[in-house]
């Protein structure tokens, strides 16, 4: 990249940085252009000469981005695991967050009002990816398993409604009601597919499966014992 490029690119992110502080709820913007306005003004000087890029050292209590009128739009700090950078609007609330964890990294983005709207992160299986509501309740989780990936949903007061996941066979669905009692279940087995089905106290009634003799049907009573099987 040439010097006048330089130049013009960071002219850009300038004024991208003024559009921002107009619109603050796009917090990933603004993770973007810090760290691309911190690196090209250690790369060019006033009259666009090039320069090495110089180090930043952040102090043991950490380092605050100040706008203009005084207020704290950023911060930078240092953890056991390593970096953390926190985003903040104009209202001083969080809007997002990005940091070293002990698997690798993570980014958090919130609302206008600092409430957790989004996280994702690595560990030892992969990546993960948490969806809260408005409340900061979890509704939504997708990850990497040691089996493949999975998904699980819940409702507007937390409680797991669905699991889909990958396991040694192939792939599973597991559906609970509003009380989080399993009630039905779909999942590849060995030996083909199998459907499990129960009542609203999550007791097992039924269950259609394919095996080595063909398929089969199987009835219970709300005791648990059996009332059917085919064949």
């Amino acid at each position: 990249m040439t010097e006048m490029n330089m130049e013009a690119r960071f002219k850009e992110l300038e004024a991208k940085h003024e559009a921002f502080k107009k619109k603050v709820k796009y917090g990933g913007l603004l993770l973007l252009i810090m760290f691309a306005g911190l690196i090209l003004m250690g790369a060019v000087n006033q009259s666009g000469q090039t320069l090495s890029i110089s180090k930043i050292i952040v102090p043991s209590d950490g380092l605050l981005f100040v706008a203009p009128d005084g207020k704290v739009i950023g911060e930078m700090s240092t953890t056991v695991f390593g970096g953390r950078l926190n985003i903040f609007n104009n209202l001083g609330k969080p809007v997002g967050k990005v940091y070293a964890t002990e698997d690798g990294g993570s980014l958090g983005i919130s609302n206008n009002q600092g409430r957790p709207a989004g996280e994702m992160s690595a560990d030892e299986d992969g990546g993960d990816l948490v969806i809260y509501n408005n409340q900061e309740k979890q509704v939504g989780i997708m990850g990497a398993g040691n089996k493949g990936g999975w998904l699980s949903i819940s409702s507007n007061n937390g409680k797991l409604l669905g699991i889909m996941c990958a396991h040694e066979d192939g792939g599973g669905l597991t559906i609970a009601n509003n009380q989080e009692k399993v009630v039905g279940a779909m999942s590849a087995e060995k030996d083909g597919g199998r459907l499990d089905i129960s009542n609203n106290q999550g007791k097992f009634v039924g269950v259609i499966a394919a095996d080595e003799n063909g398929g089969r049907l199987d009835l219970y009573n709300k005791q648990g014992g059996p009332i059917w099987k085919a064949p």
